[in-house]
């Protein structure tokens, strides 16, 4: 069985595997004309968590893991490498993420490039099932949208659309619309918790949801 993971993630591991663009000082500037921090294009490890996932796939003889995560300064758009049996797919995050100073939903959509990378991977592998975790991760949620002729299933980490964001700070109008947008357009859903399923059946009663 083929199943693809998406996945927005970093580890040491992976990071050796990877060829990287040169530190740029013209990003630098453009950070600073658009007051975001430098921080943005350091390296750091991330989300812990998919590497549980992937473990527990490495270990079942019947499945054929491929993963697909965003990253920063690739110096290829897209960079492919295998380890212990899984293969894995890094595409380019700079413009998706950079196009966020939008703050608007519609027009980043049409703008951002992850679905165009993501879409190009999963053609060419041609999985049983697509598995994507988180859908409030502007680079590699949105992904999800452009992937067709295929099951798919989304773990939800949290519902960023909680009611109850806004009494302790301003959620994102972005990453909002974009998981109203996962919600509408897939039909089964993972999630953690009990707060989380009852908000998930009030968008999408008619969803298949797993607890």
């Amino acid at each position: 069985m083929k199943i693809v993971l998406i996945v927005s993630f970093s580890n040491t591991e992976v990071r050796e595997n990877l060829a990287f663009k040169k530190d740029s000082k013209f990003l630098h500037k453009l950070l600073k004309v658009f007051r975001l921090p430098d921080r943005v294009l350091n390296f750091w490890d991330s989300a812990p968590w998919a590497n549980n996932i992937i473990s527990f796939f490495e270990k079942k003889e019947d499945v054929e893991l491929h993963v697909i995560s965003p990253h920063i300064r690739l110096k290829d758009s897209i960079e492919e490498f295998s380890l212990r049996g899984v293969k894995y797919y890094f595409y380019s995050t700079e413009v998706t993420s950079f196009l966020r100073i939008l703050n608007c939903y519609p027009v980043w959509k049409r703008l951002q490039r992850s679905g165009h990378y993501v879409s190009k991977i999963v053609n060419g592998i041609k999985p049983d099932l697509v598995l994507l975790s988180g859908s409030e991760d502007a680079a590699s949620s949105v992904s999800i949208l452009s992937v067709n002729d295929c099951p798919s299933i989304c773990l939800c980490q949290t519902v960023y659309n909680n009611p109850e964001r806004e009494k302790y700070n301003k959620p994102n109008r972005l990453i909002q619309g974009m998981e109203m947008d996962i919600f509408s357009q897939l039909q089964y859903f993972g999630v953690y918790c009990g707060m989380h399923y009852k908000l998930l059946k009030q968008y999408r009663p008619d969803a298949a949801i797993f607890k």
